[in-house]
Parts: structure tokens; C-alpha cells; sequence
């Protein structure tokens, strides 16, 4: 059996495996989160809006438009 296939063969394995795995992977989410600007896109004009001026400008130096 190919590594590929072990991947996706259905073990049995006990509640307390299963329940540590569980516990293993709890991501706690953001803290502290501000939101200091919003960015839009005009679709009619084909620009962005509440763009910052630094942001901008990389996109003008990356020839992104």
C-alpha cells in the first residue's frame, strides 16, 4: 500500500486517541484585533478604495493596478 493510501485508510482507534488528537488542535482566536482601515474594490471604476497611501504605492511600484 502506497503512503498515499495509508493516509486515507479509516483506523480504528479509541475515543481517548481521538479525544487527544481533539485537544491538541485547539486554536484559541485572536486577541487584541483592531481594525484600523477598510479596504474596498469599485468594480465600475476598477480601482480600490480606503486603500493606505504605503499599500499604494506597492502596488504602483509592482506594476498592480
Amino acid at each position: 500500500m502506497s503512503k498515499l493510501q495509508k493516509l486515507f485508510v479509516r483506523r480504528n482507534r479509541s475515543s481517548d486517541d481521538r479525544d487527544e488528537r481533539e485537544s491538541a488542535m485547539n486554536i484559541s482566536g485572536p486577541t487584541n484585533v483592531t481594525h484600523d482601515c477598510h479596504v474596498g474594490f469599485d468594480s465600475q471604476k476598477g480601482e480600490f478604495t480606503g486603500l493606505p497611501m504605503s499599500w499604494a504605492q506597492w502596488l504602483q511600484d509592482a506594476n498592480i493596478r
